[in-house]
């Protein structure tokens, strides 16, 4: 699988349990570690949205054809909350949350659910005139990643290969030990699916990840 603004075929998608599966969530995991790294060490310029600072950067695609290019966007911010309140937003019912902080999405539906955390979503755009209504369909991959003193380092990745933190029985996100922090991830991969009337089919992938720092603070990472 190679992770890009491209919808991936919904039949391509392999038996939810099977070893296909497995592959399928480490090769999605791989990726977004490769990202994260990306977006950490690009040049970013600060910016400010809504009042709060941040930094925003661009990488370059790696992809072929019309997306090569089609960058991938970073924008990296601090915060000031405990981790259990961020994950509560942005981690648990990931989906509907964004309603709450991006304005123009409107309507989300869940179509499928093939694990507690992993889902198709249909999420639906209004914009003013003439800018159309746009609709996404994704697959989104929530997966809460095991304490470690770097998160999402290379040796955080092998960490996190070996405890298979994706499986419904894993044990990943256990209370940290000292010098080990939290985090998480939530990818975004677009799907094929059926249209939807009135709106403009579109398609995004994301990465968002989320650490905690050693001054207490906490790095909400968008690719």
């Amino acid at each position: 699988m190679h992770f890009e603004a491209k919808p991936m075929p919904r039949k391509s998608l392999p038996t939810v349990g099977s070893e296909e599966w497995n592959e399928f969530l480490k090769s999605f995991i791989r990726q977004g570690f490769a990202h994260v790294r990306q977006g950490q060490r690009v040049s970013k310029k600060p910016r400010s949205l809504r009042g709060e600072p941040m930094e925003c950067g661009v990488v370059p695609s790696d992809s072929q054809g019309r997306l090569s290019s089609a960058g991938w966007h970073t924008r990296t911010s601090r915060h000031q909350r405990p981790f259990e309140e961020f994950s509560q937003g942005l981690y648990d019912d990931h989906t509907k949350n964004e309603r709450e902080y991006i304005e123009d999405l409107k309507e989300v539906e869940c179509l499928e659910t093939f694990q507690s955390n992993v889902q198709i979503w249909n999420n639906r755009y209004r914009f003013t005139w003439p800018t159309a209504n746009r609709d996404f369909i994704v697959i989104v991959f929530r997966v809460a990643l095991p304490p470690h003193p770097e998160p999402f380092s290379e040796a955080h990745e092998e960490l996190t290969m070996g405890m298979a933190p994706w499986l419904p029985e894993s044990v990943a996100s256990s209370k940290p030990q000292a010098n080990e922090l939290k985090s998480f991830m939530v990818l975004s991969q677009p799907v094929s699916g059926a249209e939807v009337p009135k709106y403009l089919r579109s398609y995004y992938s994301s990465i968002e990840a989320v650490r905690q720092l050693p001054d207490s603070e906490l790095e909400w990472l968008y690719v």
